[in-house]
């Protein structure tokens, strides 16, 4: 009876953990909540060195750096030919913008960026110069820099950016309120209308003035179609 009592205490027991365990489990696995991944800053990207910065040459995994900066070279005499040259003038600099790797990531975003600003600026000159040769009926003018510039801000911009979707506006006009517009040209027109027009509406809202500038137009290359296919 003693050894009988004693092995049914010993799986109560047992029952007991397996149960607290469980419990334990469930608990922790309700109240786990993963880490949260948090997209990296331009200013903690970082550029990985892989050319000499005296000679431009393909550096080794171990080639030497500077102490301060950790700027790479190839060897110990393009190292001191490149403190010789400049580098002493701004080595600090780079240590304090957080190290080469760090610094040289930083100045080629700040590059981008000032390129794709001066871009922006100069699609805000052609928009206004294409708009007014749509306004004088010199459509095919209007088309050919059209051509040329909006590929540029597709690239630069983005299919979302205002200026893309204006750039995309003044090419459809160029081609429905062209009087020698073929049928081609205006299925093109109504279609580069309708996917500005969704892109507009999502990006900008259906009260912005664009989106409904798009709309506007879109109502008259779709009328202008209809009358071109009507008998």
């Amino acid at each position: 009876m003693a050894v009988s009592h004693l092995w049914k205490r010993t799986q109560e027991e047992r029952r007991g953990r397996r149960a607290r365990a469980h419990v334990r489990n469930v608990l922790c696995i309700s109240s786990y909540k993963p880490p949260r991944k948090t997209p990296k800053r331009p200013s903690q990207i970082k550029m990985i060195l892989t050319n000499c910065a005296a000679c431009a040459a393909p550096l080794a995994h171990n080639a030497p750096r500077c102490v301060r900066c950790h700027t790479r070279y190839c060897n110990a005499t393009c190292q001191h030919d490149h403190w010789r040259r400049g580098h002493k003038q701004i080595c600090k600099r780079i240590h304090r913008g957080g190290n080469a790797e760090q610094y040289y990531a930083d100045k080629k975003y700040k590059e981008a960026v000032a390129e794709a600003v001066e871009a922006c600026a100069d699609d805000t000159k052609g928009q206004t110069y294409a708009n007014s040769l749509n306004a004088l009926q010199r459509f095919e003018e209007a088309k050919a820099l059209l051509n040329k510039s909006l590929p540029v801000a597709r690239r630069v911009l983005g299919e979302s950016h205002h200026l893309t979707l204006y750039m995309q506006l003044n090419n459809a006009r160029a081609l429905y309120m062209n009087t020698d517009a073929t049928l081609d040209d205006l299925h093109e027109a109504a279609t580069t209308l309708e996917d500005a027009e969704r892109t507009s509406r999502r990006v900008l809202g259906g009260a912005h003035p664009l989106t409904k500038n798009i709309e506007r137009s879109l109502k008259v290359a779709r009328f202008t179609l209809a009358s071109f296919d009507a008998p």
